[in-house]
């Protein structure tokens, strides 16, 4: 379970049931929320801290909301040649 106390941006939303984001405010205040815990938890203290496991919830919903609403295409080959053209 998400440690509630440090969840009070994102709180309106109940996040413990929430499944996926739906809109941009959520968006918004999943993403504030996920710079703030980017600041607790660390690379030496990711196993020792509740944070990682918000962090890692969060970081899954905002991944699935982009892929969805944000997409990164791959360029089309004639992009690609036209690029490496004009870096030689």
């Amino acid at each position: 379970m998400l440690n509630m106390t440090r969840l009070k941006i994102v709180q309106p939303y109940k996040l413990t049931n929430m499944k996926a984001i739906t809109n941009e405010i959520e968006y918004n205040a999943i993403v504030k929320r996920i710079d703030e815990l980017l600041e607790i938890v660390t690379d030496e203290n990711y196993n020792n801290v509740p944070e990682a496991i918000e962090l890692d919830f969060l970081s899954e919903l905002v991944e699935e909301y982009e892929n969805k609403y944000y997409p990164i295409t791959q360029p089309s080959v004639s992009r690609k040649n036209k690029y490496i053209l004009s870096e030689a």
